[in-house]
């Protein structure tokens, strides 16, 4: 395959660009459903699409019981009428730009005539996906390192770096040589961290870790001498994810080691703006296709009593 028909064949990707790169709502909505898709954060948690500059979000919480013993006759007291509190965030996307080198070379080995918009597509979602649940969970406006992570955690503030400045989040220490299952266990003493009207909706949890930590949980109940123990060795649920006490374990991209986030899955937003520039350069000197995808994305979550974060002394 020739130089020219390898371009030929990029320039009709679903990638396409229009005015100054710009992509129109159908092909930056397809392209967030290959990054959620292929990102098992992204599926667990809410993701709001096509925000234009902010977008305000509100949750109902219900914290204590609503109900109250009925008397014919007898209207309840004032002070047995619930206000359900609506608590509100504002997600305000900020710019990220990723910016790839696609050598002639490259292009023209790996390259399939059938589905060369697919593959490079999910690839650049992927790998985006995967940057920004990165950022989701650690960002940080003031990281100070240099490194290509360094940059990408500078975008904005994630859920932990939110959740160390709010007083209502449930602080958990970790200690230096832990274990993770077991009722002396980190993650059992994590749940009982959290208020019972959290705990009981099972379902609904999520723990989120680093590699490291799922890794030493999986090595737990893997030396555990039954037919579970050695499934879990062997098979891993790796991208499902693994349980403890109906909750479930997900492995985060980026997430440290030291730092263990149980909360409810939906009190996590992730907030995908509506506009989306994709600009290529072809680079005939130097036998490269520069590709720059402009997107922009924010984060935060609702309630900071229902995230309990546990993080080494």
């Amino acid at each position: 395959m020739t130089n020219n028909e390898v371009l030929e064949l990029i320039k009709k990707a679903t990638l396409t660009t229009g005015d100054n790169g710009i992509q129109s709502p159908d092909d930056v909505e397809e392209f967030v459903d290959m990054m959620v898709d292929q990102n098992q954060l992204l599926q667990n948690v809410r993701v709001e699409t096509g925000i234009t500059k902010s977008l305000k979000l509100t949750a109902i919480d219900l914290g204590e019981p609503v109900i109250t013993k009925g008397t014919e006759a007898t209207a309840i007291d004032d002070a047995d009428v619930t206000k359900p509190t609506l608590p509100e965030i504002t997600l305000t996307p900020k710019e990220s730009v990723a910016a790839f080198d696609l050598s002639y070379s490259f292009l023209r080995k790996n390259i399939r005539r059938e589905s060369v918009n697919t593959d490079l597509n999910m690839a650049y979602a992927k790998r985006i996906g995967k940057d920004v649940s990165l950022v989701v969970m650690n960002g940080d406006t003031a990281n100070a390192g240099s490194t290509r992570k360094d940059k990408a955690l500078k975008i904005l503030d994630g859920v932990i770096t939110k959740a160390l400045a709010d007083d209502d989040v449930n602080d958990h220490v970790i200690p230096a040589d832990p274990t993770y299952k077991g009722k002396d266990g980190v993650l059992s003493a994590m749940i009982n961290k959290l208020p019972e009207d959290f705990r009981e909706q099972r379902d609904e949890l999520i723990f989120l870790v680093g590699h490291d930590v799922f890794d030493t949980y999986a090595d737990e109940i893997g030396a555990i001498e039954t037919a579970l123990g050695s499934q879990v060795l062997i098979t891993g649920k790796y991208n499902d994810g693994l349980p403890y006490k109906g909750i479930k374990i997900l492995p985060v991209y980026g997430m440290p080691a030291d730092t263990v986030v149980l909360t409810l899955k939906q009190n996590i937003a992730v907030g995908m703006g509506v506009e989306m520039q994709v600009l290529t350069q072809d680079q005939h000197r130097k036998r490269v296709q520069e590709v720059t995808i402009i997107h922009e994305f924010d984060a935060n979550y609702f309630l900071g009593r229902a995230i309990v974060l546990g993080q080494k002394a």
